[in-house]
């Protein structure tokens, strides 16, 4: 397996104590030599349910010259017509900064479809749990860390032992989306473990020379018909193109 652990938005030189998602990125290279991907952030709700509406989220966001910053009437008008775009911030609001990128949970928020050699299917999610529990910084801890921390820390926990981390796919119950990633499944959907992964060392920069696609599967999983999810590997494609110009 090759993991990535990065942050969430466009900015490369965001602090890592910043409350926004973090995510784990996943290829594992399977027998035959394909790779699949799994492709998760740190928090159980995406903050768009279309392209068209991520774009416009941003767009208002966007700084206004005279001020430097964005507009709030327009971001207030904006999250007014369209509520879904305020629910992944709400939850990182109500839930600390990550004090690791081996204590954070992530969640898969597009749906796949699961088919087994009998013909059965289910719709499910993926959720990552780390072995270890999940922890936050405290306020205190938020104020005192460094911005660029999360390097440092991984190296550091790494090089005292392994961390692990429970794969389960959630299986969706009657009447959940199954095409809206706004949308977080109730706790109370099964949760089926499928397995262990092994974090075991930092390789560099290595990850960077990878373009991860939720969209690589194998054999027996299909993906949802979700807008949001048919765009991702085009705006990773996108993003990783950026890295290598650097």
């Amino acid at each position: 397996m090759t993991i990535r652990f990065p942050m969430g938005g466009g900015n490369a030189a965001i602090a890592d104590k910043t409350n926004v998602t973090r995510g784990m990125a996943i290829r594992f290279t399977l027998p035959d030599e394909t790779v699949t991907d799994l492709v998760t952030i740190s928090a159980p709700a995406f903050f768009a349910r279309t392209p068209e509406d991520a774009l416009q989220f941003l767009l208002v966001r966007r700084p206004d010259p005279p001020t430097g910053k964005p507009d709030p009437a327009k971001v207030e008008e904006f999250s007014k017509a369209r509520p879904e775009t305020t629910l992944q911030g709400a939850w990182l609001k109500a839930h600390p900064v990550p004090n690791s990128d081996l204590t954070t949970p992530y969640f898969g928020v597009n749906a796949f479809k699961f088919t087994n050699d009998g013909g059965q299917s289910v719709f499910g999610r993926w959720y990552i749990e780390p072995d270890g529990g999940v922890v936050g910084l405290t306020e205190e801890e938020t104020q005192s860390v460094s911005d660029d921390f999360l390097s440092a820390d991984l190296e550091s926990r790494l090089a005292a032992g392994a961390s692990d981390f429970d794969v389960h796919l959630q299986i969706a119950g009657e009447g959940d989306p199954i095409t809206d990633p706004t949308a977080e499944w109730p706790d109370t959907r099964q949760r089926v473990h499928v397995g262990t992964i092994s974090v075991s060392r930092v390789t560099g920069q290595e990850c960077d020379s990878v373009m991860f696609s939720p969209l690589a599967l194998p054999p027996g999983i299909e993906p949802a018909e979700d807008p949001i999810l048919a765009i991702r590997p085009a705006v990773y494609a996108e993003s990783f193109l950026r890295r290598q110009q650097k």
